[in-house]
């Protein structure tokens, strides 16, 4: 049995999330909330519906960095 047998729509995501958190709450699809550190890795991904988590501190981009100060 896997982590995402508990997903109703059997979706697994690709989708990145930059936070500025040093831990994050993950919750999507109705699956159970979990907590993911992000800092001591610089990302952390959900073992359920996949969302990988990166903290800011590893972007290197330097016009994503500005996009994100902005928001």
């Amino acid at each position: 049995m896997s982590l995402y047998d508990n997903i109703e729509n059997e979706t697994v995501s690709r989708e990145i999330r930059i936070t500025d958190q040093d831990k994050v709450m993950c919750e999507e699809y109705g699956h159970p909330r979990v907590y993911i550190d992000v800092k001591s890795k610089g990302e952390g991904v959900c073992g359920y519906c996949n969302i990988t988590y990166k903290h800011t501190d590893t972007v290197q981009s330097e016009q994503i960095r500005k996009i994100i100060k902005k928001v």
